[in-house]
Protein backbone atom coordinates (compact mmCIF):
# COMPACT_ATOMS: atom_id res chain seq x y z
CA UNK A 1 0.00 0.00 0.00
CA UNK A 2 1.59 3.08 -0.86
CA UNK A 3 1.09 6.18 1.72
CA UNK A 4 1.29 10.26 1.21
CA UNK A 5 1.43 12.62 3.59
CA UNK A 6 -1.81 14.31 4.66
CA UNK A 7 -0.63 17.55 2.59
CA UNK A 8 0.90 17.75 -0.72
CA UNK A 9 3.37 20.04 -2.37
CA UNK A 10 5.07 19.90 -5.36
CA UNK A 11 8.02 17.63 -5.14
CA UNK A 12 11.80 19.34 -5.67
CA UNK A 13 14.35 17.54 -7.98
CA UNK A 14 16.83 15.23 -6.08
CA UNK A 15 14.41 15.93 -2.81
CA UNK A 16 14.76 12.99 -0.40
CA UNK A 17 11.69 11.71 1.13
CA UNK A 18 12.45 12.48 4.76
CA UNK A 19 12.50 16.40 3.40
CA UNK A 20 9.66 15.71 0.89
CA UNK A 21 7.78 15.01 4.28
CA UNK A 22 8.98 16.91 6.40
CA UNK A 23 7.65 20.14 3.86
CA UNK A 24 4.41 18.12 3.39
CA UNK A 25 3.87 17.95 6.90
CA UNK A 26 5.15 21.03 9.07
CA UNK A 27 4.51 20.94 12.90
CA UNK A 28 2.34 23.86 13.93
CA UNK A 29 3.90 27.17 14.39
CA UNK A 30 1.78 28.13 17.68
CA UNK A 31 4.02 28.02 20.31
CA UNK A 32 2.48 27.12 23.82
CA UNK A 33 2.35 30.10 25.50
CA UNK A 34 5.15 31.10 27.13
CA UNK A 35 7.34 28.33 26.13
CA UNK A 36 9.82 27.45 22.58
CA UNK A 37 7.27 24.05 22.60
CA UNK A 38 4.92 23.19 19.60
CA UNK A 39 0.91 23.06 20.43
CA UNK A 40 -0.11 19.38 20.19
CA UNK A 41 2.60 17.69 20.92
CA UNK A 42 3.13 13.58 20.09
CA UNK A 43 2.55 11.62 22.58
CA UNK A 44 2.32 13.50 25.39
CA UNK A 45 0.64 17.60 25.52
CA UNK A 46 2.26 20.02 26.91
CA UNK A 47 0.18 19.47 30.14
CA UNK A 48 1.65 16.00 30.69
CA UNK A 49 -1.64 14.28 29.20
CA UNK A 50 -1.95 11.94 26.34
CA UNK A 51 -2.40 13.00 22.56
CA UNK A 52 -2.21 10.33 20.53
CA UNK A 53 -1.57 12.56 16.69
CA UNK A 54 0.08 16.00 15.94
CA UNK A 55 -0.93 19.05 15.45
CA UNK A 56 0.44 20.14 11.93
CA UNK A 57 0.25 23.46 9.94
CA UNK A 58 -1.61 23.61 6.72
CA UNK A 59 1.51 25.01 4.13
CA UNK A 60 0.70 27.19 0.97
CA UNK A 61 1.80 26.60 -2.50
CA UNK A 62 3.22 28.75 -5.06
CA UNK A 63 0.75 30.85 -5.57
CA UNK A 64 0.11 31.56 -1.49
CA UNK A 65 -3.24 29.17 -1.59
CA UNK A 66 -3.58 26.65 1.45
CA UNK A 67 -3.22 22.92 0.79
CA UNK A 68 -6.11 20.74 1.34
CA UNK A 69 -6.01 17.73 3.71
CA UNK A 70 -6.13 14.69 1.52
CA UNK A 71 -6.35 10.80 2.42
CA UNK A 72 -2.94 9.27 3.10
CA UNK A 73 -3.98 6.11 1.30
CA UNK A 74 -6.58 3.90 -0.33
CA UNK A 75 -9.43 3.15 1.96
CA UNK A 76 -13.04 3.08 3.43
CA UNK A 77 -14.39 6.47 5.64
CA UNK A 78 -16.08 4.66 8.32
CA UNK A 79 -16.81 8.25 10.31
CA UNK A 80 -17.44 11.86 8.52
CA UNK A 81 -18.42 14.81 10.66
CA UNK A 82 -19.64 17.93 9.08
CA UNK A 83 -17.83 20.81 10.94
CA UNK A 84 -20.53 23.30 13.24
CA UNK A 85 -20.14 26.36 11.69
CA UNK A 86 -18.49 28.61 13.45
CA UNK A 87 -19.59 31.54 15.59
CA UNK A 88 -18.37 34.98 15.85
CA UNK A 89 -19.40 35.41 19.03
CA UNK A 90 -20.25 32.22 20.85
CA UNK A 91 -21.78 31.97 23.95
CA UNK A 92 -19.30 31.62 27.18
CA UNK A 93 -20.64 27.99 27.55
CA UNK A 94 -20.29 26.92 23.61
CA UNK A 95 -18.12 23.61 24.03
CA UNK A 96 -16.01 24.69 20.67
CA UNK A 97 -14.67 27.93 22.61
CA UNK A 98 -11.71 26.89 24.70
CA UNK A 99 -8.66 27.34 25.39
CA UNK A 100 -6.31 24.72 27.69
CA UNK A 101 -3.25 27.58 27.64
CA UNK A 102 -4.99 30.79 28.60
CA UNK A 103 -7.81 32.58 29.95
CA UNK A 104 -9.18 33.76 26.34
CA UNK A 105 -11.84 31.18 24.67
CA UNK A 106 -11.26 30.61 21.25
CA UNK A 107 -13.03 28.47 18.52
CA UNK A 108 -12.00 25.46 17.54
CA UNK A 109 -13.11 23.78 14.36
CA UNK A 110 -14.88 20.14 14.88
CA UNK A 111 -14.73 18.56 11.45
CA UNK A 112 -13.65 14.92 11.80
CA UNK A 113 -12.91 12.36 9.32
CA UNK A 114 -11.51 8.61 9.96
CA UNK A 115 -10.16 6.86 7.59
CA UNK A 116 -10.04 2.76 7.59
CA UNK A 117 -7.16 1.34 5.49
CA UNK A 118 -6.47 -2.51 4.93
CA UNK A 119 -3.23 -4.31 3.08
CA UNK A 120 -1.18 -7.18 3.07
CA UNK A 121 1.95 -6.59 4.25
CA UNK A 122 4.11 -10.28 3.17
CA UNK A 123 3.67 -13.60 4.32
CA UNK A 124 3.65 -15.38 8.16
CA UNK A 125 6.34 -18.13 8.72
CA UNK A 126 3.73 -20.42 6.73
CA UNK A 127 3.03 -18.64 3.94
CA UNK A 128 0.32 -17.86 4.93
CA UNK A 129 -0.68 -13.68 3.43
CA UNK A 130 -0.01 -11.31 6.47
CA UNK A 131 -3.03 -8.49 6.25
CA UNK A 132 -3.53 -5.59 8.63
CA UNK A 133 -5.97 -2.76 9.05
CA UNK A 134 -4.95 0.54 10.72
CA UNK A 135 -7.15 4.18 10.88
CA UNK A 136 -6.13 7.36 9.90
CA UNK A 137 -7.62 10.31 11.86
CA UNK A 138 -8.22 14.02 11.00
CA UNK A 139 -9.72 16.50 13.13
CA UNK A 140 -10.27 20.36 13.41
CA UNK A 141 -11.88 20.42 9.27
CA UNK A 142 -13.13 23.71 9.29
CA UNK A 143 -14.89 22.14 6.10
CA UNK A 144 -15.63 18.22 4.18
CA UNK A 145 -14.77 17.82 0.62
CA UNK A 146 -15.39 15.04 -2.07
CA UNK A 147 -16.24 11.64 -0.49
CA UNK A 148 -16.19 12.64 2.92
CA UNK A 149 -18.55 15.55 2.84
CA UNK A 150 -21.15 13.11 0.76
CA UNK A 151 -20.25 10.25 3.68
CA UNK A 152 -21.56 12.74 6.29
CA UNK A 153 -24.26 13.58 3.98
CA UNK A 154 -25.97 10.10 4.02
CA UNK A 155 -24.22 8.96 1.18
CA UNK A 156 -23.02 5.21 1.36
CA UNK A 157 -20.35 5.10 -1.32
CA UNK A 158 -17.05 5.32 1.85
CA UNK A 159 -14.04 4.45 -0.64
CA UNK A 160 -11.35 6.91 -0.75
CA UNK A 161 -8.41 6.88 -2.49
CA UNK A 162 -5.00 8.23 -1.51
CA UNK A 163 -4.21 11.73 -2.50
CA UNK A 164 -8.66 12.42 -2.56
CA UNK A 165 -9.20 15.75 -1.23
CA UNK A 166 -11.12 14.95 2.03
CA UNK A 167 -11.47 18.31 3.48
CA UNK A 168 -9.78 21.80 4.67
CA UNK A 169 -7.50 22.63 8.13
CA UNK A 170 -9.47 24.74 10.72
CA UNK A 171 -8.79 26.30 13.44
CA UNK A 172 -7.30 25.04 16.78
CA UNK A 173 -7.42 27.67 20.09
CA UNK A 174 -8.03 30.24 17.41
CA UNK A 175 -5.65 29.50 15.26
CA UNK A 176 -6.27 29.07 11.72
CA UNK A 177 -4.67 26.27 8.79
CA UNK A 178 -4.78 23.38 12.14
CA UNK A 179 -4.61 19.29 11.50
CA UNK A 180 -4.53 16.98 14.56
CA UNK A 181 -3.54 14.07 12.44
CA UNK A 182 -3.26 10.42 13.85
CA UNK A 183 -3.08 6.83 13.25
CA UNK A 184 -3.92 4.35 14.87
CA UNK A 185 -4.47 0.35 15.51
CA UNK A 186 -5.43 -2.10 17.94
CA UNK A 187 -3.07 -4.79 19.56
CA UNK A 188 -3.62 -7.51 16.94
CA UNK A 189 -3.06 -5.63 14.14
CA UNK A 190 0.44 -3.66 16.15
CA UNK A 191 1.88 -7.05 16.87
CA UNK A 192 1.32 -8.00 13.01
CA UNK A 193 2.80 -4.78 11.57
CA UNK A 194 5.81 -4.98 14.39
CA UNK A 195 6.06 -8.31 16.04
CA UNK A 196 5.32 -7.05 19.55
CA UNK A 197 2.22 -5.31 21.76
CA UNK A 198 5.04 -3.60 23.76
CA UNK A 199 8.43 -3.75 24.86
CA UNK A 200 11.63 -3.32 23.32
CA UNK A 201 12.39 -4.86 19.69
CA UNK A 202 14.15 -8.44 19.64
CA UNK A 203 17.19 -8.08 17.84
CA UNK A 204 18.45 -11.51 18.30
CA UNK A 205 15.47 -13.05 16.29
CA UNK A 206 15.02 -12.70 12.65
Amino acid sequence: MLISPPFLLPRNANESDADFVARCMPDTSVMVAGTQAPEGAFPVSFRLGWHGGRHLEAPVDASGAVLDVRAIADGEIVYARRPTARNANPSPTEPRNYNPYGDAPAWTDDGCVIIRHTTEIGANVQNQPVEVSFLSIYMHLSELRGAAHRVAAGGQDRAVYRKDEIGVAGMIYGNDRQLHFEIVCDDANLEALIGRRAGALNTAVD
